[in-house]
């Protein structure tokens, strides 16, 4: 929408379109750069569950962490934040003050998977797991 009026306000001079030119280009640069380093911010959806005992509220937090290379994890509680490890072994500390916002921290430690071991006693490739997530 923006690109339709410009000639009308740019004009013709070679200068000016020049200049032009070179706003939208460094917009766009910014644009994409901005894309790539902020962090996705994680959508939030309740519903409620009515069962026979008790009606449960959910939340869900969709695009909360960062994807898994392979999946599964662990799930742990810690005081009033919890600890998530990822199936690739990444730390994450999550907790949220009011329902609507998740504040996640990624901690600079990774546990170490020896998942070939693991995958010979699953009876599972580990390759398999590991680049099947990744694409």
């Amino acid at each position: 929408m923006v690109l339709v009026p410009a000639p009308s306000f740019v004009g013709t001079a070679a200068l000016h379109q020049a200049l032009a030119l070179g706003g939208l280009v460094a917009a766009t640069a910014a644009g994409s750069l901005a894309s790539r380093v902020t962090p996705e911010t994680a959508l939030h959806s309740n519903s409620l569950i009515k069962t026979e005992l008790y009606n449960l509220d959910v939340h869900t937090y969709a695009n909360a962490f960062p994807k898994s290379a392979v999946p599964g994890g662990a799930l742990a509680r810690i005081g009033d934040r919890y600890l998530v490890v990822s199936g690739d072994g990444h730390l994450h500390v999550f907790s949220w003050e009011v329902l609507d916002h998740v504040t996640v921290s990624t901690l600079p430690y990774r546990v170490p998977i020896n998942g070939e071991a693991f995958s010979v006693a699953a009876g599972r490739p580990w390759a398999h797991h590991f680049h099947a997530n990744t694409t």
